[in-house]
């Protein structure tokens, strides 16, 4: 997920890193948390956040954050990236997260961002030019780009996240054309 969003609770393990069986904090029941936001409430409690090898069977015995929850999502310190699917056959991509294993070897991804997403969206193409085929998913590998076919019809490849701002200021007098070009460059 997005560490800049309120999305999950924080997954904390004693700092001492002898604890492996992690707790779940909170200032009240429900909360969620950005990743800096989870950093600090673990902190906060002498702890720090954390990948966790198990959590608590009895969810009271992992804080009070879950009591009464059924399912909840929180920030694990692992690696995860976000790659994008795109089908040979319309150019349509999705999006999808790959996240490191646990460490009982599961990945646990939500099924709208997983490999096998069909969660396909419309997708605007430099003069609609896109991997149609195998091969042209080949040449992005050899071109250097970090990608695999998938099932014969789909091109995944890593992307690189860039936040910033394209616009200064709201410029009423700007083209659709010209609102475009400046978003996708």
């Amino acid at each position: 997920g997005n560490p800049n969003l309120s999305i999950a609770t924080p997954m904390c393990a004693s700092s001492d890193s002898s604890q492996t069986i992690s707790k779940i904090y909170c200032h009240y029941q429900g909360e969620r948390v950005t990743y800096a936001g989870a950093e600090a409430l673990c902190a906060a409690n002498g702890g720090m956040q954390s990948h966790p090898w198990e959590v608590r069977e009895s969810k009271s015995k992992s804080g009070p954050c879950v009591d009464g929850v059924n399912s909840f999502h929180s920030w694990a310190n692992a690696w995860c990236s976000v790659q994008v699917k795109i089908d040979f056959e319309s150019g349509y991509t999705a999006i999808v997260n790959e996240v490191e294993p646990d460490h009982a070897g599961a990945a646990q991804v939500e099924p709208q961002v997983s490999l096998d997403t069909l969660n396909f969206f419309k997708t605007y193409w430099t003069d609609g030019i896109y991997p149609s085929d195998m091969n042209a998913c080949l040449n992005l590998i050899a071109g250097g780009a970090s990608c695999v076919v998938h099932e014969g019809k789909y091109c995944i490849c890593d992307t690189t996240v860039v936040d910033s701002a394209v616009f200064a200021s709201a410029d009423s007098s700007m083209s659709i054309d010209q609102l475009l070009t400046d978003l996708r460059t």
